[in-house]
């Protein structure tokens, strides 16, 4: 697997941890524009490259290797990031970059590409013999007995016995299955869409972006659907409740917000109500580590640009296209009490 995945790791010269580092603000975004993925890829990859234990500084060293239970106890995850290591840093540690590299590798490779790295993932690229097949199967199928494993490993060699390139997948004299075997018996014997399947991996899962996308749509369509005809004949409480998404949003609404998605990298949110980097920037050295200072400014920058065009509305749709529909609801006017008491 180290093969593959480090053709995608080691291209390109930018490092971005040597500009920039975990406790920035642009942390995520620098990552974005070095590897190619959404800000919103990098946020959610950030979350899990915390999960696996890295340090203050975005590294996986080796004494995380060491001391986290998880290493030890998973020998898949272990081997993985013992490939990234490897491939990408002499001294042992892996970056954020790499992290992220690695996982727009498998998202994008093909489906041969996919099947040649999990072949050196499996022995490290090398021919797999029956012995070895039966020291894998255990760490894949948990809770078979010895003998269904022989039985199993008996049967793997036979099925891709035959596959492959000429001569048969399995040597007759070595008894061995080899990499181009393993690869075409999978593409020819396992149905495309089954393959397909199993191969799938998204860095912001289907049903994820499949939910915020149907989030932007209803309130597209709640805003394309209201008619002043229809907002004058309709009870009050239904009048007060679609007039609000068409006022100015307060400063308490603006406070929300900003204590929200301070929490999370919001120079998209930045970008998307039209500010520059470098307009981003210049707030960001005027409330110097105060990102909820940062934030709040922006939007209410935002405002005073807007004027009355400022729709509460326009900043939901905003916010939902920047999958934020948490606080997107935030705004909805079962929360106005709640913002009323909002203290600054």
């Amino acid at each position: 697997m180290g093969n593959q995945i480090a053709l995608i790791t080691k291209s390109g010269s930018i490092q971005v941890g040597e500009r920039t580092n975990p406790s920035r603000a642009d942390w995520i975004t620098e990552h974005a524009v070095a590897t190619g993925l959404s800000v919103v890829e990098v946020e959610r990859l950030w979350l899990r490259f915390q999960q696996l234990g890295c340090t203050s500084e975005g590294l996986i060293t080796n004494e995380v290797l060491r001391k986290r239970s998880m290493y030890s106890e998973d020998t898949f995850l272990r081997k993985f990031i013992g490939y990234l290591r490897d491939d990408f840093r002499s001294d042992g540690k892996v970056t954020f970059q790499n992290f992220c590299n690695a996982m727009y590798w498998i998202e994008k490779a093909t489906a041969r590409d996919k099947l040649n790295a999990i072949f050196n993932y499996l022995n490290n690229g090398n021919p797999l013999d029956k012995d070895t097949v039966r020291q894998i199967l255990p760490k894949i199928i948990e809770n078979d007995s010895e003998q269904g494993y022989d039985r199993l490993a008996d049967t793997l060699m036979e099925q891709l016995a035959g596959s492959g390139t000429e001569g048969g997948g399995v040597n007759a004299a070595e008894s061995y299955i080899s990499q181009d075997s393993f690869v075409q018996y999978c593409l020819d014997r396992i149905p495309k869409s089954r393959l397909e399947a199993l191969l799938a991996f998204n860095v912001i899962p289907r049903h994820v972006s499949d939910q915020a996308r149907q989030e932007l749509e209803r309130a597209e369509a709640d805003g394309g659907r209201r008619q002043p005809a229809q907002a004058a004949a309709a009870p009050e409480a239904q009048v007060d409740a679609a007039e609000a998404v068409y006022t100015v949003p307060t400063d308490a609404q603006l406070a929300v917000v900003a204590q929200r998605a301070s929490r999370r990298d919001y120079r998209l949110l930045g970008n998307k109500l039209g500010f520059y980097e470098s307009d981003m920037n210049q707030i960001e050295n005027l409330y110097r580590g105060d990102r909820f200072q940062q934030l709040y400014h922006m939007l209410i920058e935002w405002r005073k640009r807007e004027g009355k065009a400022a729709y509460v509305i326009t900043l939901q749709k905003v916010l939902q296209e920047c999958l934020m529909p948490d606080i997107a609801a935030e705004l909805n006017p079962k929360h106005r009490d709640e913002q009323k008491t909002w203290n600054l």
